[in-house]
């Protein structure tokens, strides 16, 4: 029997929901504690919420979460529904980096 080493970073939600035979448990009882409304949630911000998790979703499963993508499907919504983008806040981001083996196969960005 021949063991095949996987990076964790080269495997997709699919790819474990196959092997795995997994599913998306959406059962309000499995945590009840998610579930309660401790917040009142305008119905237009109900609607952007679900279209993040959707959005957030469909990416977990088809792709190993490129940080970029996150930020476009997840927490860019989640920034403008809480106002976080309008003054007094201003936006800040990280420098990009690059860093090289010594041995120049392998670059990551």
């Amino acid at each position: 029997m021949t063991n095949t080493i996987v990076s964790a970073k080269d495997i997709t939600l699919y790819d474990l929901e196959s092997k795995f035979n997994l599913s998306l448990n959406q059962d309000s009882d499995f945590f009840p504690e998610w579930q309660k409304d401790s917040l009142t949630i305008a119905t237009e911000e109900r609607i952007l919420l679900d279209l993040a998790k959707s959005a957030y979703l469909n990416l977990i499963k088809y792709s190993s979460m490129p940080e970029n993508a996150v930020k476009l499907t997840v927490i860019s919504p989640l920034l403008h529904l809480a106002g976080l983008l309008l003054s007094p806040f201003h936006l800040k981001t990280e420098a990009s980096v690059t860093v090289t083996d010594p041995n120049d196969e392998l670059t990551m960005e």
